[in-house]
């Protein structure tokens, strides 16, 4: 489990860092080059740039989303599970190792 989250951990970290490639710069997009009339100018088909970062952007959200929404799920079955052992050592057990 420790292999799983350390790369995990790392892969988050990156992409927080690089950020959404949306930041403004001088109220101008970062990329756009500026005219001497202040004017953006067209450098050619821009309508794929960034396409595969923001794909894999959101393919980790999406997958990061749905873990949440399953460890919350998980959290939610041990704990019935453990508040309906009535003492029960099997089912309490078993409610720890779902939580662990």
């Amino acid at each position: 489990m420790k292999k799983f989250i350390a790369p995990l951990f790392g892969l988050i970290l990156a992409f927080g860092i690089m950020g959404t490639g949306t930041e403004m710069a001088y109220g101008q997009a970062i990329g756009t080059i500026i005219d001497a009339n202040d004017r953006p100018v067209a450098l050619g088909n821009d309508s794929f740039a960034g396409s595969a970062r923001e794909a894999i952007k959101t393919y980790i959200n999406f997958a990061l989303i749905f873990l949440g929404i399953l460890a919350v799920a998980f959290i939610i079955y041990a704990g019935f599970l453990y508040v309906t052992s009535q003492g029960d050592d099997g089912a309490v057990e078993k409610a720890k190792k779902i939580l662990i």
